[in-house]
């Protein structure tokens, strides 16, 4: 018996592996960013648990807003997959395949099953259509979009052991709860919608329902809780981290802003985007990257009347579909910009995840109202599984599945990718700015440049287009070229990092090293965390001999990364020229113990040794260079020639 309690959950599992043919497809999109070219994250570049809880959160996550636990996530991953999608990918998948599970749990809930402690038909139909919904598979092969699959998988947790402290009245199980509430709002900010869901299932579900009263819990103590989680989150979301977002990060984001200039225009033009969210959601197949959206009448009018049947649904079938209705509604609120969050109307099928728990559950229901093959006329009950109920549940999962593998092959390649999300939606500058990255590591340079073109025509003030094409024609050394948009994109915002360390390189290359050093300090000056600026001046100064500075900027970088060998070793000889050889032998030590096979840092100690007259100390080390490699020349003849002082 108890096996076959295990089956629905087998059966949830197997369907969430239909992502393991997409593991090896590469970083795209804002994992380029957030994980790709991260030093920080997914290599030896050091993050520390201090920068979690500080200002220097945003410069390590290369996020914009606070969310610590999915930044927490990539981290850990990183720590045994390092920049391999697969690992990313895969913590993606389990994470989708428990929310397919919470999804079942909480639709058995609801609509439970003949037999005690198993899950329902309707509720395992839902958790099925959850795990393989096809307008999840952005969210699953966009690695930094687990953000929104952990916020849903905290979520209903929350929920979940709310449910369980109203019927018992642990109080543990809400600790736990909001707990989970917290960590869902420090995943995504989407997760404060657990407050709303939570009025809306005590104050219209349960209230006047014959068991509502029956409960040894307080739920107002409940309430307490959860709004003592909301103030904390508050707190950090808009008091400690409000303005703490580097210039340098932000200046990548074009400003956000009401649609239109104004909150009426704005809603005019998002209203018609309830439509095709509520479409994408029913239909998920011809799914694109962004859609760029306009106002329209009939879209306007269409998204008036399906957000007046979604309201009619939440409060006229309240203990019914209510809470679906408002689990598909309320998530979607943020997207609205009824709060300016957005510079430009878009739709993304990422938001979706967390509002097609309603849809899932419904459908769920719906699959189990249809007639059962036993009796053709019982239309009631919704524990029971027919042939018909399954073999329409199969087909859909089918189609799901087959949606999935094909969407797969566009995120083969970022060519492929971003072709088509150029296709599919012309008017994206984001879009176009992505292709042209992709052409210029491609080395199609003119196809490069006629795509940032296009986006900065489509957003003029675009920073991170006019900043890519300065890269393009730095990589053609058309460095005249290269400062003009640079230049350029630092006028429109003086505080763009890259802007300054792109001049920096591009003086470098002309040998401007004072204009370079100036422009490398004022990156670094904006943030401090621009790894590739403190090398870039450490190899200024070194290049003007100023070997002190360039020590210190080197050193600068070990505070975050640890370096290699080679490095290391180099670090050492630096040290050993302005006659700091404790600091030399220190660099030489660390390289040993990076490479114990490496014979130049063995052989460098030695010279170190012997400069600092440590002659025994000397010879031991040109020994141990010689085991490394016997017929080195340079350790035999300065084992030689310690020898010879050591006989003086």
């Amino acid at each position: 018996m108890k096996i076959k309690k295990l089956i629905p959950y087998f059966l949830i599992f197997l369907c969430g592996l239909v992502y393991i043919p997409s593991f090896n497809n590469p970083f795209l999109w804002d994992d380029a960013v957030v994980i790709g070219t991260n030093p920080f994250i997914g290599s030896k570049v050091k993050i520390r648990a201090k920068d979690f809880f500080s200002k220097n959160y945003f410069s390590v996550s290369k996020e914009v807003t606070y969310r610590p636990a999915a930044t927490a996530l990539y981290y850990l991953t990183g720590i045994f997959s390092g920049k391999n999608p697969a690992g990313y990918r895969a913590v993606n998948m389990i994470l989708n395949i428990i929310a397919g599970i919470l999804v079942m749990v909480i639709g058995s809930r609801f609509y439970a099953s003949a037999r005690p402690g198993a899950p329902s038909a309707a509720g395992l139909f839902a958790g099925l259509l959850f795990v393989l919904h096809p307008i999840h598979s952005e969210t699953v092969f966009i690695a930094s979009f687990s953000e929104d699959i952990l916020m849903t998988v905290f979520l209903l947790a929350a929920f979940l052991l709310y449910m369980d402290y109203r019927k018992k009245g642990n109080i543990s199980a809400l600790f736990f709860s909001a707990l989970c509430f917290l960590l869902s709002c420090l995943s995504k900010e989407t997760g404060v919608v657990f407050l709303g869901l939570l009025v809306f299932y005590e104050e219209f579900v349960l209230r006047g329902a014959a068991d509502a009263a029956k409960t040894p819990a307080n739920k107002w103590m409940a309430y307490g809780a959860y709004s003592i989680i909301t103030f904390i989150y508050a707190m950090l979301r808009f008091v400690i981290f409000s303005n703490a977002v580097p210039d340098g990060i932000s200046a990548y984001y074009p400003k956000a802003g009401y649609f239109g200039g104004s909150f009426l225009s704005n809603m005019a033009i998002v209203i018609p985007s309830a439509a095709e969210y509520v479409k994408l959601a029913l239909v998920p197949f011809n799914l694109q990257v962004e859609r760029v959206w306009s106002f329209s009448r009939s879209g306007f009018l269409a998204g008036i009347i399906l957000l007046g049947w979604l309201l009619f649904a939440m409060f006229r079938y309240r203990r019914k579909s209510g809470l679906w209705a408002a689990f598909f509604l309320m998530p979607l609120l943020p997207v609205f910009n009824i709060i300016p969050f957005f510079s430009s109307p878009t739709i993304g099928e990422r938001y979706l995840y967390l509002p097609t728990v309603g849809i899932c559950v419904i459908a769920g229901m719906i699959l189990c109202k249809l007639p059962s093959n036993n009796n053709p006329n019982t239309l009631k009950g919704t524990s029971g599984f027919s042939t018909i109920r399954v073999s329409v549940l199969v087909s859909i999962l089918v189609l799901f599945a087959a949606a999935i593998l094909e969407r797969a092959s566009d995120y083969k390649n970022e060519l492929t990718f971003w072709k088509k999300a150029v296709e599919a939606s012309p008017g994206s500058f984001k879009a176009h700015n992505s292709l042209g990255n992709a052409y210029k590591r491609s080395g199609v340079f003119e196809k490069a440049e006629t795509h940032y073109l296009k986006s900065i025509e489509i957003m003029p003030d675009y920073a991170e287009a006019l900043v890519n094409m300065g890269g393009l024609y730095d990589l053609q050394k058309k460095y005249k070229q290269a400062e003009g948009f640079y230049l350029h994109a630092a006028e429109l915002n003086p505080f763009l990092v890259k802007a300054y360390s792109g001049l920096g390189i591009v003086y470098m290359n002309q040998d401007k090293l004072k204009e370079a050093e100036e422009m490398l300090k004022k990156a670094v000056e904006i943030d401090g965390t621009m790894l590739g600026s403190y090398y870039f001046l450490g190899q200024i100064y070194e290049r003007e001999n100023r070997l002190k500075e360039s020590l210190a900027m080197y050193e600068k970088l070990m505070e975050y990364s640890d370096m290699d060998a080679r490095e290391l070793n180099r670090l050492g000889l630096l040290a050993g020229k302005i006659g700091n050889y404790e600091a030399a032998m220190k660099y030489f030590q660390k390289a040993v113990k990076s490479n114990p096979e490496y014979l130049d840092p063995a052989v460098n100690m030695g010279n170190t040794c012997f400069m600092m007259k440590k002659y025994s100390e000397a010879e031991e080390f040109y020994l141990r260079a010689l085991e490394i490699e016997p017929n080195s020349v340079i350790a035999s003849a300065n084992l030689k020639k310690v020898r010879e002082k050591r006989k003086l």
